[in-house]
């Protein structure tokens, strides 16, 4: 059924106007390339997050090497006649914090692994925003984001 009933626009045969029409149909081919887009870059994300984590833990291992040789020159460590220069056990506590706080190579590793904990936290709160980027192109486009549960109509 074709009708002027708009200044300017025709009603379609399913009875949206041409306008309407035009606008629905952009709107979800912006939705769709929203949704490709973040589904793109939370697969990057994903990759840049196992990229950190693997060298998150390769810097962690060194810094638990580094903290076991001082704990053991500390428990091994003999003065002038033989005796154990940490004696008692709060000595030996405290004295691997301090050489480890004195240990540039230490303090430039720990530095590292903060900085590297800092980007995979800016990669998290990407990845969610995207997640949620994700979701409502998904609901634009008349998909269910998560579980197959139905969305209700707003």
């Amino acid at each position: 059924m074709w009708c002027s009933e708009r200044r300017g626009s025709a009603r379609t045969f399913d009875g949206h106007f041409e306008s309407e029409w035009t606008t629905l149909k952009a709107m979800r081919l912006d939705s769709k390339s929203q949704f490709l887009a973040a589904v793109d870059r939370l697969a990057e994300i994903a990759k840049a997050r196992h990229a950190i984590g693997e060298k998150l833990q390769q810097l962690r291992d060194r810094l638990h090497v580094m903290q076991s040789r001082h704990i053991l020159d500390i428990g091994t460590e003999r003065d002038a006649k033989g005796k154990a220069v940490y004696s008692n056990e709060e000595l030996r506590r405290a004295a691997p914090a301090i050489r480890l706080f004195e240990d540039s190579d230490y303090q430039e590793v720990l530095t590292q692994v903060r900085k590297l904990e800092h980007e995979q936290d800016e990669l998290v709160v990407e990845h969610n925003r995207l997640v949620d980027q994700k979701a409502l192109a998904m609901i634009e486009l008349g998909l269910t984001p998560r579980g197959g549960e139905d969305i209700p109509e707003v």
